[in-house]
């Protein structure tokens, strides 16, 4: 049998959906085929690639899907938070003290005057106002998740366009693939989400280095200084970056 036909064959297995498809491949040639093949070296080579590449395949996909769940799952739920009220209560309680030595003082055996008057108005309206200060510190502070609800085939049809518009500059799409599973598990929604990853394969390029691992960098500057602060800083990471489409 001709090399070529040989290396065809070969190839066409190797380049089936999935591992299971590539071994039912495999299996299907002739021992004339699979013996030159084998002489070659090329059912090792390659069969060891296509292995891998759906491994490699399979992790990102779960790494993102995985990320979604954890995110919708946490839609929804809130932590409750309590302050320090110990200033409410010392003005309320002082407030309350010198109402009580205003109304002490008022004249009981006879009308009082304009300026008692005035000294009794103004320290009720202290004691309501530090009462209400101290309520509505009292009152548990909610504070709710950011997280929104992730449409998953929405964000890879995103991804999908990302990996397409930039794939001069990607290296590796699964590794993409797994850096934008890392944005959004640290809580991000599908637009911030996105933002992050190209903002990842600029700061990827000038570091040399893969894009989650420039993911995960953006991740804990988001998380120490915050969004706005994160962005100025990733702006002044990618000054010097080659241009591309974002």
């Amino acid at each position: 049998m001709p090399t070529e036909r040989v290396l065809i064959e070969i190839v066409t297995a190797a380049n089936l959906a999935g591992v299971k498809q590539a071994k039912a491949g495999f299996l299907g040639m002739t021992p004339a085929t699979l013996g030159l093949a084998a002489a070659l070296g090329v059912v090792v080579y390659v069969g060891k690639a296509a292995i891998e590449n759906y491994k490699a395949q399979e992790e990102a996909n779960l790494s993102l899907t995985q990320a979604v769940e954890a995110n919708n799952a946490e839609v929804g739920k809130s932590s409750t938070i309590h302050r320090d009220v110990s200033k409410q209560i010392a003005a309320n309680t002082a407030a309350q003290r010198h109402l009580a030595e205003v109304e002490a003082g008022m004249p009981t055996k006879h009308a009082a005057t304009t300026l008692q008057l005035m000294h009794l108005q103004d320290a009720q309206k202290k004691a309501a106002d530090t009462a209400r200060a101290l309520a509505a510190a009292q009152k548990p502070v909610i504070d709710r998740a950011t997280n929104q609800t992730i449409v998953f085939a929405q964000l890879r049809a995103d991804l999908e366009s990302f990996l397409t518009t930039n794939k001069r500059f990607i290296a590796n799409q699964y590794d993409t693939e797994t850096a934008l599973g890392a944005i959004v598990r640290a809580g991000n929604n599908e637009k911030d989400a996105m933002r992050l990853l190209n903002d990842a394969l600029d700061l990827s390029a000038i570091k040399h280095e893969d894009v989650t691992a420039a993911a995960k960098s953006l991740v804990l500057v988001e998380a120490g200084n915050g969004r706005v602060a994160a962005r100025r800083r990733c702006k002044s990471w990618a000054a010097g970056c080659l241009s591309r489409p974002s």
